[in-house]
Protein backbone atom coordinates (compact mmCIF):
# COMPACT_ATOMS: atom_id res chain seq x y z
CA UNK A 1 0.00 0.00 0.00
CA UNK A 2 2.69 2.47 0.84
CA UNK A 3 4.67 1.81 -2.62
CA UNK A 4 1.23 2.25 -4.07
CA UNK A 5 0.75 5.91 -2.71
CA UNK A 6 4.65 6.69 -3.26
CA UNK A 7 3.81 5.69 -7.05
CA UNK A 8 0.92 7.57 -7.58
CA UNK A 9 2.18 10.77 -5.62
CA UNK A 10 5.67 10.25 -7.69
CA UNK A 11 3.20 10.03 -10.82
CA UNK A 12 0.93 12.91 -9.62
CA UNK A 13 4.58 15.09 -9.41
CA UNK A 14 5.73 14.05 -12.77
CA UNK A 15 2.33 14.97 -14.34
CA UNK A 16 2.55 18.45 -12.20
CA UNK A 17 6.14 19.03 -13.59
CA UNK A 18 5.73 18.32 -17.27
CA UNK A 19 2.35 20.70 -16.81
CA UNK A 20 4.27 23.21 -15.64
CA UNK A 21 7.07 23.08 -17.80
CA UNK A 22 6.37 21.46 -21.07
CA UNK A 23 2.76 21.38 -21.68
CA UNK A 24 1.51 24.50 -20.52
CA UNK A 25 3.89 26.33 -23.04
CA UNK A 26 2.75 24.25 -25.85
CA UNK A 27 0.27 26.34 -28.00
CA UNK A 28 -0.61 23.00 -30.27
CA UNK A 29 -1.49 19.47 -29.77
CA UNK A 30 1.50 17.06 -29.51
CA UNK A 31 1.38 15.58 -33.48
CA UNK A 32 1.47 19.09 -34.62
CA UNK A 33 4.25 19.76 -32.02
CA UNK A 34 6.14 17.28 -33.43
CA UNK A 35 5.26 18.04 -37.28
CA UNK A 36 6.28 21.81 -36.38
CA UNK A 37 9.81 20.53 -35.09
CA UNK A 38 10.87 17.47 -37.59
CA UNK A 39 8.30 18.07 -40.44
CA UNK A 40 8.65 19.54 -44.40
CA UNK A 41 9.06 23.31 -43.82
CA UNK A 42 5.99 25.78 -45.32
CA UNK A 43 8.85 27.80 -47.29
CA UNK A 44 9.84 24.32 -49.60
CA UNK A 45 6.26 22.93 -49.84
CA UNK A 46 4.49 26.18 -50.51
CA UNK A 47 6.22 27.71 -52.46
CA UNK A 48 4.60 29.07 -55.71
CA UNK A 49 1.09 27.49 -54.75
CA UNK A 50 -2.00 29.16 -55.95
CA UNK A 51 -3.94 29.78 -52.51
CA UNK A 52 -7.46 31.34 -52.39
CA UNK A 53 -8.62 32.50 -48.64
CA UNK A 54 -11.99 33.55 -47.82
CA UNK A 55 -12.36 36.08 -44.94
CA UNK A 56 -9.06 37.40 -45.74
CA UNK A 57 -9.51 40.85 -44.63
CA UNK A 58 -8.52 40.41 -41.04
CA UNK A 59 -7.69 37.90 -38.14
CA UNK A 60 -6.67 34.74 -39.06
CA UNK A 61 -7.61 35.17 -43.08
CA UNK A 62 -5.29 38.72 -43.23
CA UNK A 63 -2.67 36.86 -41.31
CA UNK A 64 -2.86 33.86 -43.59
CA UNK A 65 -2.43 35.90 -46.69
CA UNK A 66 0.76 37.65 -45.28
CA UNK A 67 1.80 33.70 -44.50
CA UNK A 68 1.12 32.59 -47.53
CA UNK A 69 3.05 35.82 -49.31
CA UNK A 70 6.16 35.10 -47.31
CA UNK A 71 6.68 31.71 -49.22
CA UNK A 72 5.97 33.55 -52.51
CA UNK A 73 2.30 31.84 -53.02
CA UNK A 74 -0.03 33.88 -55.45
CA UNK A 75 -2.94 35.05 -53.56
CA UNK A 76 -6.64 35.08 -54.05
CA UNK A 77 -8.50 36.89 -51.34
CA UNK A 78 -12.16 36.78 -51.08
CA UNK A 79 -13.83 38.62 -48.18
CA UNK A 80 -17.03 40.92 -48.11
CA UNK A 81 -15.10 43.74 -46.87
CA UNK A 82 -13.66 45.21 -50.22
CA UNK A 83 -11.43 47.94 -48.52
CA UNK A 84 -10.59 45.74 -45.83
CA UNK A 85 -8.72 43.37 -49.09
CA UNK A 86 -7.13 46.41 -50.44
CA UNK A 87 -5.00 47.48 -47.41
CA UNK A 88 -4.23 43.43 -46.85
CA UNK A 89 -2.63 43.82 -50.82
CA UNK A 90 -1.65 47.08 -50.16
CA UNK A 91 0.61 45.47 -47.36
CA UNK A 92 1.71 42.38 -49.42
CA UNK A 93 2.88 44.02 -52.11
CA UNK A 94 5.22 46.93 -49.69
CA UNK A 95 5.97 44.83 -47.80
CA UNK A 96 6.16 40.27 -48.44
CA UNK A 97 7.56 41.05 -51.74
CA UNK A 98 4.82 39.98 -54.22
CA UNK A 99 3.59 41.77 -57.50
CA UNK A 100 0.32 43.22 -58.13
CA UNK A 101 -0.39 40.35 -60.51
CA UNK A 102 0.97 38.13 -57.95
CA UNK A 103 -2.57 38.88 -56.31
CA UNK A 104 -6.35 38.96 -57.15
CA UNK A 105 -8.85 40.21 -55.03
CA UNK A 106 -12.12 38.43 -55.16
CA UNK A 107 -14.77 40.43 -52.79
CA UNK A 108 -18.58 38.76 -52.51
CA UNK A 109 -21.07 37.75 -49.40
CA UNK A 110 -19.90 34.27 -48.89
CA UNK A 111 -23.97 33.39 -48.10
CA UNK A 112 -24.58 34.60 -50.88
CA UNK A 113 -24.22 30.85 -53.16
CA UNK A 114 -25.29 32.27 -55.94
CA UNK A 115 -22.23 34.14 -56.59
CA UNK A 116 -19.85 32.05 -56.25
CA UNK A 117 -19.53 29.98 -59.42
CA UNK A 118 -18.68 33.72 -60.95
CA UNK A 119 -15.90 33.93 -58.35
CA UNK A 120 -14.19 30.16 -58.98
CA UNK A 121 -14.43 31.06 -62.89
CA UNK A 122 -13.07 34.39 -62.35
CA UNK A 123 -9.92 32.92 -60.14
CA UNK A 124 -9.46 30.22 -62.30
CA UNK A 125 -9.50 32.69 -65.57
CA UNK A 126 -6.61 34.51 -63.66
CA UNK A 127 -4.43 31.87 -62.07
CA UNK A 128 -5.87 28.47 -64.22
CA UNK A 129 -5.87 26.55 -61.35
CA UNK A 130 -6.85 26.73 -57.40
CA UNK A 131 -3.92 24.32 -55.62
CA UNK A 132 -4.91 25.19 -52.07
CA UNK A 133 -8.00 26.71 -50.47
CA UNK A 134 -8.33 28.04 -46.88
CA UNK A 135 -11.97 28.12 -46.05
CA UNK A 136 -12.03 30.32 -43.15
CA UNK A 137 -14.43 32.52 -43.12
CA UNK A 138 -16.68 32.51 -39.92
CA UNK A 139 -18.54 34.27 -37.42
CA UNK A 140 -19.05 33.63 -33.84
CA UNK A 141 -21.24 34.29 -30.84
CA UNK A 142 -22.62 34.52 -27.55
CA UNK A 143 -25.90 33.47 -26.29
CA UNK A 144 -27.64 31.31 -23.47
CA UNK A 145 -29.23 28.79 -25.81
CA UNK A 146 -32.74 29.74 -24.47
CA UNK A 147 -32.17 33.65 -25.80
CA UNK A 148 -31.12 32.44 -29.20
CA UNK A 149 -33.73 33.23 -31.65
CA UNK A 150 -34.23 30.53 -34.80
CA UNK A 151 -32.95 33.11 -37.37
CA UNK A 152 -29.45 33.19 -35.90
CA UNK A 153 -29.13 29.92 -35.99
CA UNK A 154 -29.86 29.67 -39.81
CA UNK A 155 -27.51 32.43 -40.23
CA UNK A 156 -24.77 31.51 -38.42
CA UNK A 157 -24.95 28.19 -40.46
CA UNK A 158 -25.01 30.08 -43.90
CA UNK A 159 -21.69 31.63 -43.49
CA UNK A 160 -19.81 29.26 -41.19
CA UNK A 161 -21.05 26.27 -42.74
CA UNK A 162 -22.90 25.74 -46.04
CA UNK A 163 -20.78 29.51 -48.39
CA UNK A 164 -17.85 26.93 -47.42
CA UNK A 165 -18.58 23.63 -48.07
CA UNK A 166 -20.74 24.66 -51.56
CA UNK A 167 -17.47 26.81 -53.03
CA UNK A 168 -15.70 23.28 -51.60
CA UNK A 169 -18.32 21.70 -54.06
CA UNK A 170 -16.96 23.68 -56.70
CA UNK A 171 -13.29 23.31 -56.26
CA UNK A 172 -13.56 19.59 -55.92
CA UNK A 173 -15.87 18.88 -58.73
CA UNK A 174 -13.21 21.06 -61.42
CA UNK A 175 -9.92 19.53 -59.49
CA UNK A 176 -11.77 16.01 -60.42
CA UNK A 177 -12.70 16.83 -63.70
CA UNK A 178 -8.86 17.96 -64.59
CA UNK A 179 -7.40 15.19 -62.15
CA UNK A 180 -5.27 17.88 -60.92
CA UNK A 181 -5.89 17.28 -57.02
CA UNK A 182 -5.72 20.64 -54.60
CA UNK A 183 -5.82 20.76 -50.50
CA UNK A 184 -8.52 22.09 -48.60
CA UNK A 185 -7.87 23.82 -45.53
CA UNK A 186 -10.97 24.15 -43.05
CA UNK A 187 -10.90 27.33 -40.06
CA UNK A 188 -13.10 25.18 -37.14
CA UNK A 189 -12.58 25.56 -33.87
CA UNK A 190 -12.00 24.19 -30.65
CA UNK A 191 -15.86 24.50 -30.18
CA UNK A 192 -16.23 21.79 -32.72
CA UNK A 193 -14.48 19.37 -30.27
CA UNK A 194 -17.23 19.50 -27.06
CA UNK A 195 -20.22 21.94 -26.30
CA UNK A 196 -19.02 25.18 -25.04
CA UNK A 197 -21.61 26.88 -22.84
CA UNK A 198 -23.62 29.94 -24.47
CA UNK A 199 -22.55 29.94 -28.39
CA UNK A 200 -24.73 27.04 -29.13
CA UNK A 201 -25.09 27.53 -32.54
CA UNK A 202 -21.39 28.57 -33.19
CA UNK A 203 -20.58 24.73 -31.59
CA UNK A 204 -22.30 23.33 -33.59
CA UNK A 205 -21.31 24.78 -36.99
CA UNK A 206 -17.93 24.30 -36.00
CA UNK A 207 -19.27 20.72 -35.26
CA UNK A 208 -20.63 20.43 -39.11
CA UNK A 209 -17.65 21.22 -40.49
CA UNK A 210 -15.76 18.28 -38.75
CA UNK A 211 -18.48 16.45 -40.19
CA UNK A 212 -18.49 17.51 -43.65
CA UNK A 213 -15.36 17.55 -44.24
CA UNK A 214 -14.03 14.11 -42.53
CA UNK A 215 -17.07 12.40 -45.20
CA UNK A 216 -15.09 14.13 -48.09
CA UNK A 217 -11.82 13.33 -46.76
CA UNK A 218 -13.06 9.77 -46.54
CA UNK A 219 -14.43 9.82 -50.73
CA UNK A 220 -11.69 11.97 -52.21
CA UNK A 221 -8.57 10.52 -50.58
CA UNK A 222 -7.78 7.68 -53.29
CA UNK A 223 -8.12 10.69 -55.76
CA UNK A 224 -5.41 12.66 -54.32
CA UNK A 225 -7.24 15.33 -52.97
CA UNK A 226 -6.10 16.20 -48.95
CA UNK A 227 -8.52 17.88 -46.30
CA UNK A 228 -7.01 19.52 -43.26
CA UNK A 229 -9.39 20.54 -40.59
CA UNK A 230 -8.03 22.73 -38.12
CA UNK A 231 -9.66 23.79 -34.81
CA UNK A 232 -8.49 26.76 -32.86
CA UNK A 233 -8.62 27.74 -29.52
CA UNK A 234 -9.04 31.66 -28.32
CA UNK A 235 -7.04 33.95 -30.96
CA UNK A 236 -6.19 37.45 -30.30
CA UNK A 237 -8.56 38.61 -33.37
CA UNK A 238 -11.74 41.20 -33.03
CA UNK A 239 -13.87 38.64 -33.34
CA UNK A 240 -15.20 38.85 -30.29
CA UNK A 241 -17.06 42.06 -31.31
CA UNK A 242 -18.11 40.92 -34.18
CA UNK A 243 -19.90 37.99 -32.58
CA UNK A 244 -23.82 37.13 -33.10
CA UNK A 245 -25.52 37.17 -30.28
CA UNK A 246 -29.57 35.63 -29.95
CA UNK A 247 -31.02 38.36 -31.94
CA UNK A 248 -30.93 38.56 -35.37
CA UNK A 249 -28.87 41.17 -36.63
CA UNK A 250 -27.05 42.47 -33.20
CA UNK A 251 -23.77 41.91 -32.31
CA UNK A 252 -21.70 41.42 -29.11
CA UNK A 253 -19.57 44.14 -29.62
CA UNK A 254 -16.97 43.70 -26.12
CA UNK A 255 -14.02 43.73 -26.61
CA UNK A 256 -12.23 41.30 -25.33
CA UNK A 257 -9.25 41.67 -22.34
CA UNK A 258 -5.69 40.53 -23.43
CA UNK A 259 -4.92 37.42 -21.60
CA UNK A 260 -2.73 34.59 -22.29
CA UNK A 261 -4.67 31.97 -23.78
CA UNK A 262 -5.10 33.64 -26.87
CA UNK A 263 -2.87 33.30 -29.57
CA UNK A 264 -1.97 35.83 -32.00
CA UNK A 265 -3.57 35.71 -35.70
CA UNK A 266 0.43 35.34 -36.87
CA UNK A 267 1.33 32.70 -34.81
CA UNK A 268 -2.45 31.02 -35.76
CA UNK A 269 -1.24 31.63 -39.40
CA UNK A 270 2.11 30.10 -39.11
CA UNK A 271 0.35 26.76 -37.59
CA UNK A 272 -1.82 26.58 -40.66
CA UNK A 273 0.98 26.31 -42.66
CA UNK A 274 2.63 24.31 -41.19
CA UNK A 275 -0.41 21.83 -41.12
CA UNK A 276 -0.86 22.87 -44.94
CA UNK A 277 2.44 21.96 -45.83
CA UNK A 278 2.53 18.49 -43.94
CA UNK A 279 -0.71 17.51 -44.99
CA UNK A 280 -2.20 17.19 -41.43
CA UNK A 281 -5.34 15.80 -41.26
CA UNK A 282 -7.13 17.65 -38.19
CA UNK A 283 -5.00 20.05 -35.93
CA UNK A 284 -5.50 21.81 -32.35
CA UNK A 285 -4.38 25.15 -32.35
CA UNK A 286 -4.58 26.22 -28.73
CA UNK A 287 -3.25 26.94 -25.34
CA UNK A 288 -4.05 25.61 -21.75
CA UNK A 289 -6.89 25.24 -20.44
CA UNK A 290 -8.34 24.68 -23.82
CA UNK A 291 -5.60 22.46 -24.83
CA UNK A 292 -6.31 19.58 -22.04
CA UNK A 293 -10.19 20.26 -22.60
CA UNK A 294 -9.66 18.84 -26.26
CA UNK A 295 -8.00 16.11 -25.06
CA UNK A 296 -10.53 15.14 -22.53
CA UNK A 297 -13.18 15.20 -25.05
CA UNK A 298 -11.75 12.98 -27.26
CA UNK A 299 -10.18 10.55 -25.29
CA UNK A 300 -12.00 10.59 -22.24
CA UNK A 301 -15.50 11.40 -23.30
CA UNK A 302 -18.03 10.66 -20.51
CA UNK A 303 -15.49 11.43 -17.54
CA UNK A 304 -15.24 15.00 -19.40
CA UNK A 305 -19.05 15.27 -20.53
CA UNK A 306 -19.71 14.97 -16.62
CA UNK A 307 -16.74 17.34 -14.89
CA UNK A 308 -16.79 19.63 -17.55
CA UNK A 309 -19.72 21.74 -16.53
CA UNK A 310 -19.07 21.17 -12.87
CA UNK A 311 -15.32 22.68 -13.06
CA UNK A 312 -16.25 25.44 -15.23
CA UNK A 313 -18.83 27.19 -14.25
CA UNK A 314 -20.17 30.66 -15.86
CA UNK A 315 -18.40 32.87 -14.10
CA UNK A 316 -14.64 30.70 -14.71
CA UNK A 317 -15.83 30.19 -18.40
CA UNK A 318 -16.26 33.67 -19.22
CA UNK A 319 -12.92 34.85 -17.52
CA UNK A 320 -11.08 32.40 -20.16
CA UNK A 321 -13.01 32.67 -23.11
CA UNK A 322 -13.28 36.67 -22.95
CA UNK A 323 -10.60 37.71 -20.31
CA UNK A 324 -13.40 39.90 -18.16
Amino acid sequence: MIFLLISIGLLIAAFYWLNQNVFSKMDCDFFMALVEKYGKNPGDALKGKRVWITGAASGIGEALAYEMASHKCKLALSDLNNQGLEKVKRKIINHHGLQEKDIILVPFNLTETIKHEEAYKKIIGYFKQIDIFFCNAGRSQRARFEEIDIQVHRDLFEINVFSGVNLSRLLVSGWLTESHPGHIVVTSSIAGKFGLPFSASYTASKYALLGYYDCLRNEVKSKGIKITVICPGPTASAILTKSFTGKPGEVYGKEFSEVDTRIPCDRQAKLFAIATANDVTEAWTSRSPYLWLVYGAQFLPSAFRYLFPIVYNEAKLSKIRDGH
